[in-house]
């Protein structure tokens, strides 16, 4: 099975001589990864699209959100900038949103990736658009941002707290009076 042949080659980073027609993405190794595991380990958003092309890169995403041993999805484990993640991941959205009846969660999955600024950006204009294509981002959609962007703040906010507790600049409190 080539596909088999292929996660060793994968774990090697050797990516060249993988055949990339009819992979069977399901296919994992003892840790639970599958080829996008290791592609995305290695920063190769190049072959994670050939893989998936593979796939009928436009029929099925789920592939993407397939958690390995330890919980890690190819999307959490992408070892590129956020800027490369956040051009594959909306890219993917328009795929995964044109889709007569796209997977909600592959949706939210992709959206968790995006920075904060990206999202915003979807809010101001619920849309994706790359070169000719584009689709219009639904209320479904622009409710899962919502969710994704308060979750966000409410992470900055918890941060800011424990930084403030952290570095003394909390407000302190007076002793009580006897």
């Amino acid at each position: 099975n080539h596909t088999v042949q292929g996660l060793g080659l994968a774990k090697n980073g050797n990516f060249g001589a993988i055949e990339y027609k009819n992979l069977d993405l399901r296919v994992v190794d003892e840790d639970k990864k599958n080829l996008l595991h290791h592609a995305a380990e290695q920063g190769r958003i190049d072959v994670i699209e050939q893989m998936l092309k593979g796939q009928r890169y436009a029929q099925d995403l789920r592939s993407l959100i397939q958690p390995d041993k330890n919980g890690h999805t190819p999307l959490n484990l992408l070892n590129v900038s956020q800027e490369e993640k956040n051009k594959f991941v909306k890219k993917c959205l328009l795929i995964e949103l044109q889709k007569e009846n796209p997977n909600y969660n592959v949706v939210t999955e992709l959206l968790e990736v995006l920075d904060k600024e990206t999202l915003e950006a979807l809010m101001a204009n619920p849309s994706i658009e790359i070169g000719e294509e584009r689709v219009d981002i639904n209320e479904k959609v622009v409710g899962f941002i919502i969710d994704q962007l308060n979750g966000i703040r409410e992470e900055e906010r918890r941060s800011a707290s424990y930084d403030s507790t952290r570095t003394g600049s909390a407000p302190s409190v007076a002793p009580a009076s006897r």
